[in-house]
């Protein structure tokens, strides 16, 4: 579930927010991403994270919990 929320949240930067700069250029003479590539991308993403969160829960305050998972993955991201 993770990397579907992901996937579809980071959808909004090129998609969205600068569509019409992606209009412009072609990337490594690319007319489109590769987005099976990328939908990988999250799903092992997701999987990391699903298998590191029990790892590394300690049992404390959840917000601090959730503050070290969030840093660790923000380093790995």
């Amino acid at each position: 579930m993770g990397s579907v929320v992901a996937f579809l949240l980071s959808g909004l930067w090129p998609v969205v927010l600068i569509s019409d700069y992606y209009e412009s250029v072609t990337v490594g003479g690319r007319e489109a991403p590769l987005m099976w590539a990328i939908g990988l991308a999250y799903l092992m993403v997701g999987i990391i994270m699903a298998y590191m969160y029990p790892k590394g829960y300690e049992g404390g305050s959840p917000v601090g919990e959730g503050l070290k998972f969030g840093a660790i993955i923000g380093l790995l991201w």
